[in-house]
């Protein structure tokens, strides 16, 4: 299930926090997910986008919205590490997922984000577990290995802005359908997948 639910304090003065937090930007968030020596940790990646000051600015290059499917615009890759900024309309989620090994941390920018926790029954079966709704400014992590769906509920009259940031950058997913024990695959990276800007 989700880990680490914490909300930033968007209004805190500049005055109030030590010089090297003041400014984390988007570029600075890059340059240090750029500096990594080894896999970072799913607390060190929580802890990374809860730094993160932003400046929506920094965000236009990385929108795109598409009527029919959020869309994934990666900002940065590594071997350890991969950043992504997902764009959502109303109505956008994602499939029933997991994340194939890979670990990671979501910081909602814009919006309010869905999340539904899913489980296994004794037969296999993915069956609902809990649901979450997440605000702007707040950090959600998944962990291994978390079944879940995200998204822009139907009901919500403004687009969502999302930051992930995944170690190991994913490759394959798992993909599931609700009352199913079939396990399906999805490669993010498929140009043929309409998620992708």
């Amino acid at each position: 299930m989700s880990t680490n639910v914490t909300q930033t304090n968007a209004h805190t003065p500049a005055s109030a926090e030590p010089e090297q937090t003041r400014r984390f930007t988007l570029a600075a968030l890059t340059a240090a997910l750029d500096a990594l020596t080894v896999a970072p940790t799913q607390s060190e990646l929580d802890a990374l986008l809860r730094r993160l000051e932003l400046d929506p600015e920094e965000l236009r290059p990385h929108l795109g919205f598409k009527p029919n499917t959020y869309t994934r615009h990666r900002v940065f890759r590594s071997e350890l590490c991969e950043m992504l900024v997902l764009c959502w309309l109303p109505g956008h989620r994602t499939a029933i997922h997991d994340h194939n090994g890979s670990y990671g941390a979501i910081r909602i920018c814009e919006g309010a984000m869905e999340e539904e926790i899913f489980a296994r029954n004794e037969a296999g079966e993915v069956v609902p577990a809990e649901t979450y709704a997440r605000d702007a400014g707040e950090v959600t992590g998944t962990d291994v290995p978390d079944i879940h769906r995200i998204g822009n509920a139907e009901s919500n009259a403004e687009r969502m802005i999302t930051i992930h940031v995944y170690a190991p950058p994913l490759r394959v997913i798992n993909t599931y359908q609700l009352g199913s024990a079939e396990v399906g695959e999805c490669w993010p990276d498929d140009p043929a997948n309409p998620a992708n800007a």
